[in-house]
């Protein structure tokens, strides 16, 4: 239709839309002259876009020249760069944009915060506008390749106006496409900024909650399409390791640190397929096998995902027909053996995504109390790995949440999500090679068990710490710096007298030293390999760069905490 024959000799998106809409002219003429255009990309997805509102204010709202374009407002600032962004007007019918400048190279130079998202709605003129815009200057491809350009030249023409929508999704490679796969497969809980949680919910369709949150419930999935289940890494801030042992904890879980994902793809036998490096038994040699077994340990992903898969079909076979069967893929990107929660996240991830394959809501096989008390079981009755709920809350429940434990009914603690507030920055630091947190629970627990004065003292002391801080957390609307480093440094020292130093080990004493050493108080975020640090002074006034580099002077990894809110 158009002879390209590689992407050399390419004309560009602005000749190949003129290329369809000459195509509608010359085959339909009558019935094309005088309508008008919507364009959508084919590899962008705008989940909240309420398409029939969007035709409405098109049709009725505007004048039969207007164009409407979709705009949102990217989370991340950087994203500005990678797309158009409109420099804007208010005006009496909406949203006006005067240009669009087509990827700014810095987040300071773009004229807005509103970046374009490629759905267009244009006047029956769009043939007579392309031609114009093709022709005033034929030869700059630049110019063709990116609607941008074409934007901003008939926001200079005509009146375009902005709609807008909260998300995009992209997709242009596999990590795109799983991502989308993910969230469009699932029901989630989205917050106006762009974070989006799992979460289920009976509501059919978009539902305005409140000022912050919408429930959003996709459409099923076809069954020939992979499901993706994900879950991110966990950090005590406050209590641990008091959750396994009657006590109280504030955790919450984190962005940046990466995230465990399962995949089903249908397939004609169920199965699990091994990774390649964490199951891996085949090594070039031996000094391989040390290196691999060092960083990944002795125990793969396997057995969690078996387990998950074994429980979650004990949880449907009363009341679900499981008629198909799928392959599980499974991946991670959380540090291994660092007190993260990765094997937890792992076993999170399976449930979700054997769920969504099999569309059986999770919470119709059971409440949302008891499903942190179900994936504990995973590990502690089939596996026999020590562990406690604290995990498996944060993770199911998203977000920062305070645990009580003093008080168990049917195995579930009393769990509340708090409420977002100015939190001081908080850094975290951990190990190149961790250890698995089971055996260093193993003694703890007989300890706990047999009733030992100063476990059951200091349990409780942590406690107390935990519910001092969700005091503060409920009453303020902005953390203190210096009253939680203390709060901190004080969850470190209980520690420190409950296991003693040779039990918490010479490379997390380091990574408390050296935080300790800068004026810092740090804790274990939890069995060990990783630490939480925060400044006791706004670090404004501290040069950041030296403390990073300080930690990784040592191979300790180190970042700021971005918590999943």
């Amino acid at each position: 239709m158009n002879t390209v024959t590689s992407n050399e000799n390419r004309m560009g998106a602005i000749r190949d839309l003129w290329l369809a809409v000459e195509y509608l002219h010359n085959h339909n003429l009558e019935k094309v002259n005088n309508s008008s255009y919507i364009v959508i990309a084919g590899d962008t997805l705008v989940p909240f876009l309420n398409l029939q509102d969007l035709l409405t204010q098109f049709l009725q709202s505007l004048h039969f020249l207007d164009s409407l374009v979709v705009g949102y407002e990217p989370k991340n600032k950087e994203d500005l760069c990678r797309r158009g962004v409109f420099r804007v007007q208010p005006t009496s019918n909406g949203i006006c944009a005067l240009d669009v400048i087509e990827k700014p190279s810095h987040p300071s130079e773009a004229p807005s915060s509103i970046a374009s998202i490629p759905v267009y709605l244009f006047s029956s003129y769009l043939k007579q506008d392309l031609e114009k815009y093709i022709s005033s200057d034929p030869t700059q491809l630049r110019n063709m390749d990116a609607p941008g350009h074409f934007l901003s030249w008939l926001c200079s023409v005509r009146r375009v106006y902005l709609y807008m929508t909260p998300y995009r999704l992209d997709i242009g490679n596999l990590a795109q496409y799983q991502e989308a796969l993910w969230f469009t497969s699932c029901c989630f809980l989205k917050e106006a900024a762009g974070r989006f949680i799992y979460r289920e919910s009976n509501r059919e369709d978009c539902e305005a909650l409140d000022d912050d949150f919408i429930y959003f419930k996709p459409k099923g999935r076809t069954c020939n399409e992979n499901a993706v289940g994900r879950a991110l890494p966990r950090v005590g801030l406050i209590g641990n390791p008091s959750d396994g042992y009657g006590g109280k904890v504030i955790s919450c879980t984190i962005e940046g640190c990466g995230f465990a994902q399962v995949i089903a793809e249908p397939s004609d036998t169920f199965g699990i397929v091994p990774h390649p490096i964490h199951d891996s038994f085949e090594f070039s040699s031996l000094a391989e096998m040390n290196d691999v077994t060092s960083s990944c340990g002795f125990y793969g992903g396997l057995r969690l995902l078996q387990a998950a898969c074994v429980v979650f079909y004990r949880l449907c076979e009363q009341k679900h027909v499981i008629s198909r069967n799928c392959k599980l893929h499974y991946s991670s990107t959380i540090p291994r053996q660092v007190g993260f929660g990765g094997s937890s996240a792992l076993i999170v991830a399976c449930f979700r995504c054997l769920a969504t394959f099999y569309q059986i809501p999770m919470l119709q096989l059971a409440p949302l109390e008891k499903w942190p008390t179900i994936i504990l079981q995973c590990e502690t009755e089939l596996l026999s790995i020590s562990a406690g709920l604290q995990d498996r809350v944060a993770q199911i429940m998203e977000g920062v949440i305070y645990m009580d434990f003093s008080e168990l009914k049917q195995g579930c603690g009393q769990y509340e999500r708090l409420k977002k507030i100015s939190l001081p920055d908080m850094y975290l630091a951990w190990l190149p090679q961790g250890k698995f947190s089971g055996t260093i629970h193993s003694n703890l627990g007989a300890r706990w068990r047999n009733k030992e004065p100063l476990v059951l003292q200091i349990m409780h002391s942590l406690g107390e710490l935990a519910d001092k801080l969700r005091k503060d957390w409920r009453e303020k609307n902005e953390l203190d710096s210096e009253q939680l480093a203390n709060y901190v440094d004080t969850n470190f020292e209980y520690r420190r007298q409950l296991l003693g130093n040779q039990v918490i080990g010479r490379g997390n004493l380091e990574m408390i030293q050296l935080a300790r050493q800068e004026g810092w108080a740090a804790k274990l975020v939890g069995s060990g390999g990783a630490i939480l640090c925060v400044p006791k002074r706004p670090v404004l006034y501290q040069p950041i760069w030296k403390i990073e580099q300080a930690f990784r002077d040592k191979n300790f990894s180190f970042c700021k905490l971005q918590i999943a809110w």
